[in-house]
């Protein structure tokens, strides 16, 4: 048997002793804590019956339609047309941070000198941040190794031969006892498989960190016969904006309904509960909230009633009960 090799204990704390994060990273630049940024909807998003009607004029010929555009006027008589009503998009961008302990096992004392290099403390001890805000990616560090006596061959370097059971012969039926095919000799053999005969094997200590962002939506508003991910596409104006760090404060948004601020703020809070914990933080959160305009439009086309809507900045139509023919029989759908 080889000669168990002394080694010391490492008089370090482990990773099974978390400590919470800090409540942010100070690397990061400094954080604008300037009020947040508001403004009123406008009322230039009121619809008026010259622009509505080009607007169906546009929509009909991109369904395919072979008419020419006065053709198509000619078809379309645009009626009353509703104040504007606003869909709201409420969208929170949190910038979080996930760090995590990893490990591997290597053969030998891979510490260089003595029996551990490093310090191994909480996750939260060493130093990794992002070069700027919101970047996206990971980054691992080494913390700490500690060479450890082979669990496998106590630290001798060899280890019971498993086909002779460390008697160093095996019994053949013509001849009796005979050595070892294996070529044990003695009955041990190297210990190969995890510290390759050195007794001793190196814990190397690693730390994880994982930015990415995070988005929550939150979408209301007056319900339109329009499909709500058509209208979440459109563009809109916005009305509420917040940057700050760590969190946003859970706190009414002006001029907006209390069921609304109650969802706004419980969406805040949820997302907070998930990173309070010891393995993730967020860094940094920022808040958007557009007015998203919707105008309802009566309308006769092909002398048959019908309705519209315009939403958006870009004024994009939805008008699924349009006559399916025009003068030419002509479909749209």
């Amino acid at each position: 048997m080889g000669k168990k090799t002394a080694i010391q204990p490492a008089d370090n704390t482990g990773f099974s002793h978390p400590e919470p994060p800090p409540a942010y990273a100070p690397e990061l630049p400094a954080y604008d804590a300037s009020p947040p940024r508001q403004q009123q909807a406008s009322n230039a998003d009121q619809l008026r019956k010259e622009e509505a009607a080009e607007l169906l004029v546009n929509y009909r010929i991109s369904q395919s339609c072979c008419c020419k555009p006065k053709e198509v006027r000619s078809l379309i008589e645009v009626g009353e047309i509703y104040p504007v009503s606003y869909k709201y998009l409420y969208t929170l961008c949190s910038y979080v941070e996930e760090r995590r302990e990893t490990s591997k096992t290597v053969a030998g004392n891979q510490t260089g000198s003595g029996n551990w290099v490093g310090k191994r403390e909480g996750v939260w001890k060493y130093d990794i941040h992002p070069d700027r805000e919101f970047w996206k990616g990971k980054r691992q560090i080494e913390a700490y190794r500690e060479a450890k006596h082979c669990s496998t061959c106590g630290g001798k370097g060899r280890h019971d031969c498993k086909h002779c059971n460390g008697k160093g012969t095996v019994y053949n039926e013509k001849d009796g006892d005979v050595k070892c095919p294996k070529g044990c000799g003695r009955g041990t053999v190297r210990c190969a498989s995890s510290c390759n005969g050195t007794g001793l094997t190196t814990t190397i200590y690693m730390v994880a960190a994982e930015f990415r962002e995070e988005n929550d939506i939150y979408f209301y508003g007056n319900p339109v016969k329009v499909k709500d991910k058509k209208v979440r596409r459109a563009n809109g104006t916005p009305v509420y904006k917040e940057e700050k760090g760590p969190r946003i404060t859970p706190a009414p948004i002006p001029n907006q309904s209390d069921v609304a601020n109650q969802k706004i703020i419980k969406l805040l809070n949820d997302r907070y509960a998930r990173h309070s914990g010891y393995r993730s933080r967020i860094l940094k959160q920022k808040a958007l909230l557009v007015a998203i305009p919707v105008t309802e439009v009566d309308l006769k086309y092909n002398a048959k009633a019908c309705k519209a809507w315009v939403y958006g900045l870009e004024k994009s139509v939805h008008c699924p009960k349009m006559s399916n023919c025009c003068a030419c029989r002509c479909s749209i759908l």
